[in-house]
């Protein structure tokens, strides 16, 4: 997978440019410009629109990733599963979240994030594109717990809490 990005006043060169002779299947593109040097913030917003998803096709892009979770939540963008789905109670009490997520809580900020998810699918599958999504699993709170991480991938709860919310996740999206 390649990534190609360009600061803000540089000319734009089209993926197909960049990736003339090489063998990739997917040409993943977003929308949006993440700015690493200044503390993980989102340096241009870029609108979801039938417009602005043709461009990075007739740039040469054939993938979109779909959110933008890139340290920070501009627009409290989806970063990790629980901000989309969630399991019925009893799984969730069997196989509970042990870290407070960090996105805006409640049903109706969930619902907010599915929806525009579902919108910026819907762009990308009219423009012929695929998608994809980036989402932290488990979710520990930016590793902020050091080496002794409370979701840890090594106990059975935690790999069955993220087999059912990736189902959930399927089946939704």
């Amino acid at each position: 997978m390649l990534y190609l990005s360009r600061p803000p006043g540089l000319a734009a060169e089209s993926a197909s440019s960049i990736l003339e002779g090489r063998d990739l299947d997917y040409k993943v593109g977003f929308l949006g410009l993440p700015d690493s040097l200044i503390g993980f913030r989102i340096g241009q917003q870029v609108a979801w629109t039938q417009e602005s998803v043709g461009e990075l096709k007739k740039l040469g892009f054939n993938t979109i990733q779909i959110n933008l979770a890139w340290g920070t939540r501009p627009g409290d963008e989806a970063m990790s599963i629980e901000d989309i789905v969630q399991l019925t109670p009893e799984q969730n009490q069997q196989f509970p979240q042990v870290v407070p997520l960090n996105c805006k809580p409640g049903d109706e900020a969930r619902e907010k994030r599915r929806t525009e998810l579902r919108h910026r699918i819907a762009l990308c599958r009219d423009a012929k594109l695929r998608t994809m999504i980036f989402l932290g699993m488990p979710y520990n709170t930016n590793a902020r717990y050091g080496d002794g991480q409370p979701n840890c991938i090594m106990d059975e709860k935690v790999i069955r809490r993220y087999e059912l919310l990736l189902d959930v996740f399927a089946r939704d999206f």
